[in-house]
């Protein structure tokens, strides 16, 4: 009976060991959905290799019940296809540690507590976008125990301690999908207009409704040089040359390849980019018999536009204007959002 505890729990923490390697992916990558509804179209195949057992302390079932595992959540929570080698995406292992040594020790010095410490070692391949790369990742996680008691006798009751440690990503008990860590959100709350001209004229202008349009209508030379003052409190200087080209160390901060924010799969359309029910823009006419004779909006008639866009296409079709919509007399969309 205890060896087939033991083994069963090696087997759960195998489980959770691959949770945790979906997990540095999904970390890494930011794209990939383990339910199998959001990776990337052109990423079809996957190599899982056997994970190898590096550990001192031997325990033979370790690397084949963990490499299984693996394998089993990509069946489960993906459409990729498991390959023997070279596909789209590559994930390769390994057992690096299994160890115990003494945590405390008695006034007799002798060893009171001893801990098991599992380690793994996950690198990841992904062909199709190698900026997504990450070589070795090592975690790890332990576990005490009384040194009266033998390892056998607690193996199976630390391996469960352990494996609840290693989990990086926990599976949703909802719904049976993992979940992403929560990160902290830092919300920066500004006035608005901040940075721009704080008065002109006398009229205070940052805060309030004036910093919305243009906060100085440039008429004559007395207002160009209020322009060319606010222009210049930003120090063009320090961000561009002298061939007005953006400085390296500003251009080497923003993201490459699909981390770019127009180059997203899931963003403004992207790879994802699923066809539109479009009504005959024909329909949405003004019909002008004679100069003067009709008074219309254009953008009061493009809102009906997309009002019906919406209504034909209500899961793949969004506008996004939180405090525009209204003021460009779209406001007929609100009829069907």
């Amino acid at each position: 009976m205890k060896v087939m505890n033991i083994r069963k729990t090696l087997k759960t923490m195998c489980a959770v060991m691959s949770i945790a390697a979906a997990g540095l992916i999904v970390r890494s990558c930011g794209i990939y959905s383990f339910s199998g509804t959001s990776i990337q179209p052109d990423v079809k195949t996957v190599t899982i290799n056997y994970f190898e057992y590096k550990a001192l302390k031997v325990n033979p079932n370790l690397s084949n019940d963990l490499t299984e595992a693996l394998k089993d959540k990509f069946r489960k929570m993906t459409r990729l296809e498991q390959v023997d080698m070279d596909g789209d995406l590559e994930i390769t292992g390994a057992v690096t540690g299994y160890d115990i040594r003494a945590t405390a020790v008695t006034a007799q010095e002798v060893a009171a507590q001893n801990r098991l410490t599992v380690s793994v070692k996950i690198s990841f391949t992904n062909r199709k976008y190698p900026e997504d790369d990450f070589p070795d990742k090592s975690f790890s996680a332990y576990a005490d125990f009384d040194s009266s008691l033998s390892l056998d006798s607690m193996e199976a009751q630390l391996c469960d301690e352990i494996v609840e440690k290693l989990q990086i990503i926990k599976a949703d008990a909802k719904n049976g999908r993992i979940r992403r860590p929560a990160y902290p959100m830092l919300i920066l709350r500004t006035p608005k207009g901040w940075t721009g001209p704080k008065k002109y004229e006398g009229k205070v202008i940052e805060g309030t409704y004036r910093a919305h349009q243009i906060p100085i209508n440039v008429s004559d030379q007395k207002s160009l040089k209020a322009l060319e003052d606010w222009l210049l409190s930003y120090h063009p200087e320090e961000l561009f040359d002298k061939n007005g080209t953006l400085i390296k160390e500003l251009r080497d901060m923003h993201p490459k390849g699909i981390k770019r924010m127009g180059a997203n799969p899931n963003a403004n359309g992207g790879l994802l980019l699923k066809e539109l029910i479009v009504p005959d823009y024909k329909n949405y006419a003004i019909d002008v018999p004679y100069p003067g004779a009709v008074c219309g909006e254009d953008m009061r008639n493009l809102g009906k536009f997309v009002r019906d866009i919406i209504a034909e296409n209500k899961n793949n079709f969004r506008v996004f204007g939180p405090d525009e919509a209204a003021s460009n007399r779209l406001t007929a969309m609100f009829e069907k959002t």
